[in-house]
């Protein structure tokens, strides 16, 4: 059998025991099992990972074609991740008392950081320019501002 194999088996056991000792195997204080919190922190960093990734196709479209169209569909992408990130990373990690050194003062800092490179984006086609260098620099500092708040 599987190492995941295993680990779902193991997890599914836990479960079914604390059902019946009448505890809910949904709250996090009832996850005392570093393999459950593993487990649950894999899934939201392959979910995590996914929407990332997402960003950077999005990014690199606006890049080679600065539309309206390609903008707000990498704003749509970026405040999903960043949304993801903020209900799901954070708060899982604090919960399972496992944060490593963010806040919730660079997690503003951050975000307040992207939301205004992307407002400067707006703003430059809005104007009418078109050099994509410049697009594409911004784009990399947005996505160096998105791993900040994700690694």
């Amino acid at each position: 059998m599987s190492r995941k194999n295993e680990e779902a088996r193991k997890i599914k056991s836990k479960k079914s025991k604390l059902r019946k000792q009448g505890k809910s195997a949904g709250k996090t204080e009832e996850i005392s099992s570093p393999l459950l919190k593993d487990l649950i922190l894999e899934k939201i960093d392959e979910r995590a990972d996914v929407l990332l990734r997402e960003v950077i196709e999005g990014g690199n479209e606006f890049a080679r074609s600065p539309t309206y169209k390609h903008l707000k569909e990498y704003e749509k992408r970026v405040k999903r991740f960043i949304t993801y990130i903020v209900e799901k990373e954070f708060k899982v990690r604090e919960e399972l008392k496992k944060t490593k050194g963010k806040t919730r003062v660079d997690l503003c800092v951050i975000v307040d950081e992207v939301n205004s490179q992307l407002k400067d984006l707006a703003e430059r086609m809005m104007k009418g320019e078109r050099d994509t260098l410049v697009y594409a620099a911004k784009v990399d500092e947005i996505k160096g501002l998105l791993l900040d708040l994700y690694r």
